[in-house]
């Protein structure tokens, strides 16, 4: 009879240690699937902070969402290929945009005359040409691009 009695408090042992694993284990899953949907969630709020401005400027000047592109001034085009290049000289790899201007645009020519006039120490006797107005209040066709599986803007294209 001790044996038996001992047999089954040993058992009785087994089984309880079993279910305070069992039972650590079920919340150790529960935490970790917690924390997956947080650094998730938390990803996502970077990758959409980040793709806001160029999602936004994809509205056309009458205010439609257009998915063909959106019909932009030139001087939206100027805003976002200045946001390009402080995008891509943050120095973080994730940030690396292309856009379809060459150097010899006009749109990049202003963008340039701008900032070499800013640079100069009477910064507010800068003015744009008429030819350079006339080309920011030009119409242009605004596109963006996404990355598969990461989701961040990697190009944006005007025509």
């Amino acid at each position: 009879m001790d044996n038996a009695s001992k047999a089954i408090i040993i058992v009785g042992s087994t089984l309880i240690a079993i279910a305070i694993i069992s039972i650590a284990m079920y919340f150790y899953k529960q935490y970790q699937t917690y924390e997956e949907v947080r650094v998730n969630s938390l990803y996502n709020e970077e990758v959409e902070s980040f793709n806001r401005f160029y999602v936004d400027s994809y509205y056309s000047i009458d205010g439609t969402y257009n998915t063909d592109g959106a019909l932009i001034t030139g001087a939206d085009v100027l805003n976002i290929i200045n946001r390009v290049d402080d995008d891509n000289n943050m120095g973080v790899s994730t940030y690396n945009i292309t856009h379809n201007l060459g150097s010899n645009h006009e749109i990049v020519k202003i963008q340039k005359y701008i900032r070499d006039q800013l640079k100069m120490t009477d910064r507010e006797s800068y003015r744009l040409t008429e030819s350079q107005l006339k080309t920011l209040k030009k119409r242009y066709r605004y596109k963006y691009y996404l990355q598969t599986g990461v989701g961040y803007i990697y190009k944006v294209e005007f025509k």
